[in-house]
């Protein structure tokens, strides 16, 4: 496995995936959060919990997104560390 993660393409693509994932992530919420605020339908208590939960949710995807992004550079680090 090492000998594959030093490639740099390698590294660069696992970036771009879970830079990805993070987005797709982000959006699919704000939609939510989106349609949630619009929707006239449901009872106003449970829409603004909803709504305040669907906020808390897109926090904590940037939150652990940049955990995610900065254990990668750091390990992407540790391994290129020697080539420098």
């Amino acid at each position: 496995m090492r000998k594959v993660w030093n490639n740099k393409i390698f590294q660069a693509i696992v970036f771009v995936l879970i830079a990805a994932t993070i987005g797709i992530i982000h959006s699919k919420i704000s939609s939510l959060q989106f349609v949630l605020e619009n929707a006239g339908i449901m009872d106003n208590s449970v829409s603004e919990s909803l709504i305040s939960d669907a906020k808390l949710i897109k926090v904590l995807v940037l939150i652990i997104g940049g955990i995610a992004v900065g254990l990668y550079g750091n390990f992407t680090y540790s391994i290129n560390r020697n080539k420098l």
